[in-house]
């Protein structure tokens, strides 16, 4: 072969090898599957209900009807006038970032609210689901000043994750509470 014919040959595995790398996924890492499920917990009991100590409890609810019922991730695993959110990933991730912000911003023209945003410290452990402002072990807050917001019921929300190079996004709306009473007509 000439030189001419190696130039060519070069020439063919480069541009072969740039259609390769920008034009198909065959280099790229499957992206992260995540289900977002929105669980309606029935009567009063919550996701931490026996972690919590009956009078924390007991202030907790006075508390809360007090506010107005206000859409919100206590500190203590609670959800207030929205049911608890839960991530369920298609396998085992160290994550490195975790954050949901507003899908639609809710002022016009402005930046998504992030809502919630944690990273990681070192080394997270590895984990299949993720619960709505509960801190995964191994990360902690982007900002310890700013604890997980509240979610407002109707609210189309959108969950980032990164695990290194894999990442994931998915959708989810939030759903108001039914209060015991209404929920039991006749009683």
């Amino acid at each position: 072969m000439n030189t001419k014919n190696w130039i060519l040959l070069g020439v063919a595995v480069v541009l072969g090898a740039c259609y390769a790398l920008f034009n198909t996924e065959w280099l790229r890492p499957d992206p992260i599957q995540i289900q977002a499920q929105v669980r309606e917990i029935t009567g009063r009991a919550s996701l931490e209900s026996r972690r919590i100590p009956r009078e924390s409890r007991k202030a907790e609810a006075q508390n809360r009807n007090r506010g107005g019922g206000q859409a919100q991730a206590s500190e203590s695993g609670k959800f207030d006038g929205v049911y608890p959110v839960v991530f369920a990933l298609d396998g085992e991730y160290r994550l490195t970032s975790v954050r949901v912000i507003e899908d639609q911003p809710s002022v016009p023209g402005h930046a998504p609210l992030i809502v919630w945003q944690v990273n990681t410290t070192s080394n997270s452990t590895p984990t299949k689901a993720l619960l709505y402002g509960k801190t995964p072990r191994g990360m902690k807050l982007k900002d310890d000043r700013n604890k997980p917001a509240r979610l407002l019921p109707g609210t189309v929300y959108r969950l980032e994750v990164q695990a290194g190079r894999y990442q994931g996004q998915t959708t989810f709306q939030t759903k108001e509470t039914v209060p015991p009473e209404a929920a039991a007509p006749g009683s």
